[in-house]
């Protein structure tokens, strides 16, 4: 059962958010949400889950090099499907608070392995049986 977490980062999408919000410093063509979100959104933790929603909420206001990476953002998020609807639950539960990317939710649901929901777990187990029969396709975030 533990095969699932090298997965795990596909399943999820942590990469998304982490994809929107970078949180190391970089020019900021690398990093047009942070001044949007700044603005707009000033009590959210960059990285998060909350930052992305928050954001989303305000795409009217979002300047034109942000729309464009929460386009990008949205687009990733989708490919995850049903795997991170099945750990939506688990990941607010027992992640919520957690930075997105470097594998930070992966680790923490890791941490939360024996908690996780079946559908979340039978979830992650399917994801990773379809990429066996794929010919064993990458696990890491795009």
């Amino acid at each position: 059962m533990r095969s699932w977490k090298r997965m795990l980062p596909l399943a999820l999408a942590s990469g998304a958010v982490a994809f929107v919000l970078s949180a190391t410093p970089a020019p900021a063509q690398q990093r047009p949400c942070m001044d949007d979100l700044k603005k707009l959104c000033p009590d959210a933790k960059p990285g998060t889950q909350d930052a992305l929603k928050c954001l989303q909420s305000h795409e009217g206001q979002l300047s034109d090099a942000c729309k464009a990476r929460v386009a990008r953002g949205k687009a990733r998020m989708e490919k995850g499907g049903k795997t991170r609807e099945a750990c939506k639950g688990d990941v607010e539960k027992f992640c919520k608070d957690t930075t997105h990317g470097g594998g930070k939710v992966r680790d923490c649901l890791q941490q939360h392995e024996a908690d996780l929901s079946s559908d979340c777990k039978a979830a992650l187990t399917a994801k990773l049986n379809k990429q066996k029969a794929q010919g064993g396709a990458s696990t890491k975030p795009n």
